[in-house]
């Protein structure tokens, strides 16, 4: 999986503009190169790797998970 994010609305979240930051309303964490840019986060910090580990766990968990 390839995901590109938009760096406006990246920033718009960031610095509570409007119309993204209504939207940010439960976001679970943010995927950056730069993790000590993100020290101060209130927010959990990935790097992009971390972040396709965590999908491909996921993934796999809900393979295996099967209700």
């Amino acid at each position: 999986m390839k995901i590109l994010f938009d760096t406006n609305v990246v920033l718009d979240v960031l610095l509570n503009r409007h119309p993204h930051s209504v939207m940010s309303v439960g976001v679970d964490g943010i995927v950056t190169c730069n993790l000590g840019d993100f020290a101060l986060a209130k927010i959990p910090v990935y790097s992009p790797s971390e972040l396709e580990s965590l999908l491909n766990a996921k993934r796999t968990y809900s393979v295996f998970n099967i209700n």
